[in-house]
């Protein structure tokens, strides 16, 4: 994932490609081609989840499509902020009881 800072630069890791920089890339749903135009950190991020769930990123669209009410790019970038609030919510709840188990210790 890239770092923040590399991101409130307007860049994405390792590219001097500016990271709202929108890409379109032609992709497969139910057999039909069709584009699908994202922003370059929305399509690393969408490559990162993909990897993390064992799909390809062809199945990963396809698995939002099927699950979308509106616009495709619009529920990839919402599918990509749940995705990210989730990890960042499990986190903050393993930090917090890791830091009552240890505050139990001292006692």
């Amino acid at each position: 994932m890239p770092k923040a800072r590399e991101l409130a630069n307007g860049h994405d890791a390792g590219s001097t490609e500016p990271a709202a920089g929108i890409r379109k890339h032609s992709v497969k749903l139910s057999g039909h081609s069709t584009s699908l135009s994202l922003e370059g950190v929305y399509w690393n991020a969408l490559r990162e989840v993909a990897a993390e769930l064992g799909l390809s990123m062809n199945r990963l669209i396809e698995r939002i499509d099927r699950e979308r009410s509106g616009n495709l790019s619009s529920a990839v970038r919402v599918f990509l902020l749940d995705h990210y609030r989730a990890r960042a919510l499990e986190a903050a709840a393993i930090s917090s009881q890791s830091t009552e188990n240890s505050d139990h210790e001292e006692a």
